[in-house]
């Protein structure tokens, strides 16, 4: 595959562009339903590169299993959102990490998937789903109401329905070079923020940032 879109349907939020696509996938059906695997995924975008495994069965009647291995290179974050699967990870978490991640780059980023969809996001162990994206020189934004962290390095740690942060060069309005810390312990409507941020700043830059915080 060279030079191609590949068609989303509901699993995506849009066609995939791909500039380069080497996969070895095999398929197997019967009266029970069928399976998907792929022992090497090596795809090229015009934003990112995959180099992983995948493998998914379909059983008839029963929740999809989904298993994914990815290292994945980012040129372009902020295109994140084209490479989300919603129906795996639901609209929630989908809308949010659209909006979240705004731009940047990262190099070594680390996907692990395995488990039924159904019992997403496996707060049972049931199943595992964890991701690790080292951004640099990014631009996130942890909520709409608040200004977003930019010309920011920033490391995402995604454990099941909780994400960990970890930040530091962080420039957030008036106040530059500061660190940042937290989680998001549940990647939803009623999920809790909490942040650590340590930043030097003049008296009027911390009093612009408490009065947005009240």
């Amino acid at each position: 595959m060279q030079d191609d879109e590949l068609p989303y349907g509901e699993f995506f939020q849009a066609p995939l562009p791909v500039k380069k696509g080497e996969v070895s996938a095999y398929w197997l059906g019967n009266d029970k339903g069928w399976h998907l695997w792929a022992d090497k995924v090596h795809v090229v975008s015009p934003d990112l590169v995959v180099d992983g495994a995948f493998r998914l069965d379909m059983p008839d009647g029963e929740s999809p299993l989904l298993a994914i291995y990815g290292d994945i290179d980012i040129q372009h974050a902020g295109q994140t959102w084209r490479y989300l699967p919603t129906l795996a990870l639901g609209q929630e978490l989908t809308d949010y990490l659209s909006a979240a991640i705004q731009g940047g780059k990262a190099t070594g980023a680390k996907l692990l998937w395995y488990g039924e969809l159904d019992d997403f996001p496996y707060n049972d162990n049931s199943g595992v789903f964890q991701a690790w994206v080292p951004l640099r020189k990014t631009k996130f934004s942890f909520d709409t109401a608040w200004p977003p962290l930019t010309n920011t390095d920033l490391d995402l740690l995604f454990d099941g329905e909780a994400m960990f942060i970890n930040a530091s060069r962080v420039d957030l309005m008036d106040i530059s070079n500061g660190v940042v810390t937290g989680q998001i312990n549940r990647l939803s409507d009623d999920g809790n923020l909490l942040l650590d941020v340590k930043a030097k700043a003049d008296g009027e830059a911390v009093r612009d940032y408490m009065l947005l915080r009240l």
